[in-house]
Parts: C-alpha cells; sequence; structure tokens
C-alpha cells in the first residue's frame, strides 16, 4: 500500500444519492403475499417490487386518500385472483387511479 493517494482527478459516485437502508416494518401477511405473488409473475424478487411501487409514490408526491370507498376497491384488488389480464388491469387501475 500507498502512504498517499491522489484524489484530485476522482470522480463522485453517480449513486451515492440511490443508496438503500435496511429497515424493519410491520406489514399485513396478505399484502406481503399480493407483493409475492405479483413478484413472481412480473419476474422480480418482491422487495424491490414493494421499493419500486413505494419509490414511485415518493417520486411523485402522491397523498393516502383514505375513505372507505378507496379502501373497499382496496380489498378487492388485493384479493383478487392474479392471472396475466388481471396483472394488465390492476396496473392500469393503479395508474388512474394515482394519477388524480
Amino acid at each position: 500500500m500507498r502512504k498517499e493517494y491522489d484524489f484530485s482527478n476522482s470522480v463522485q459516485n453517480p449513486y451515492a444519492d440511490k443508496v438503500k437502508k435496511q429497515i424493519s416494518i410491520n406489514i399485513e401477511v396478505d399484502t406481503i403475499e399480493y407483493f409475492k405473488t405479483l413478484a413472481k409473475k412480473v419476474g422480480i424478487p418482491y422487495q424491490n417490487l414493494i421499493n419500486s411501487y413505494l419509490t414511485d409514490c415518493a417520486t411523485k408526491h402522491l397523498n393516502l386518500r383514505r375513505s372507505v370507498d378507496n379502501i373497499c376497491r382496496f380489498d378487492f384488488i388485493k384479493h383478487f385472483i392474479l392471472n396475466d389480464i388481471s396483472i394488465i388491469l390492476l396496473v392500469i387501475y393503479y395508474m388512474l387511479y394515482f394519477m388524480n
């Protein structure tokens, strides 16, 4: 090892702002199963799918709308049997729902 190194021509890490932090949160079992099923269909790990979903919400500065009507619709979707067509419909629904 050298005693000194020259960092005058170094470049800042472009991924430094995108560092992930491990946390512990309580998520309902049904919700985890939902994301695991969807992740399996899409072909990515479910933690990455949850992170992608939350990142998209944060990037768009979406506010959570809490009402009986919205909760009932979410429960319907969460328990919906997933297949190729339902995934497409689910994506379209979320796009329309959260773009308001």
